[in-house]
């Protein structure tokens, strides 16, 4: 159950897909570019030193051989952000609530947009 990492692998264009690989190797490119994630925004909040820390601990903590185990996405997502700024792309996501979170870093190069539901996460396209 890679439905996460396979979502946010479909969102990359094809440079950075083939920089990443495979979808399941996306975890462990994201861990290894770990960092505290200050030029993401969130809903047009910038993010406080505490989440910063927070986010930077979670994805450091993670054991990306768990992946096929699923992993709960939150609405403020310390993976999402951190892939925001790595691949410098803006990411909206739209739960089944009809909340909308999107992560936003300067000069996004594109946007791609994410849909859950309670247990289920989908690639729903891109805008350039």
């Amino acid at each position: 159950m890679t439905c996460v990492w396979q979502s946010l692998f479909s969102g990359l264009d094809r440079n950075d897909r083939r920089s990443v690989g495979r979808c399941t190797a996306l975890p462990r490119v994201l861990k290894s570019n770990n960092r505290k994630t200050s030029r993401v925004t969130v809903n047009g909040d910038s993010l406080t030193q505490q989440q910063l820390a927070e986010n930077e601990e979670a994805v450091r903590s993670f054991n990306v051989s768990s992946i096929n185990g699923g992993y709960w996405c939150s609405a403020f997502d310390p993976f999402i952000c951190l892939y925001a700024e790595h691949f410098n792309i803006r990411v909206v996501h739209t739960f089944h609530t009809g909340a909308r979170i999107t992560y936003s870093v300067p000069d996004a190069r594109y946007e791609i947009r994410l849909r859950s539901s309670r247990g289920h996460m989908s690639f729903r396209g891109t805008s350039r």
